[in-house]
């Protein structure tokens, strides 16, 4: 069965989990990206 592996990532951590995970089990990754900045200030 095929397998998508869809994450979001802003520091990276999830991205690297995310290419583990495809990487072990021989899924596709597909990445969402905001279509604004993201900030912790709230902005």
């Amino acid at each position: 069965m095929p397998l998508c592996i869809i994450y979001h990532s802003e520091t990276g951590n999830t991205r690297s989990v995310a290419e583990r995970l495809a990487a072990a089990t021989g899924g596709d990754l597909v990445e969402v990206k905001d279509r604004a900045g993201y900030s912790k200030m709230g902005m």
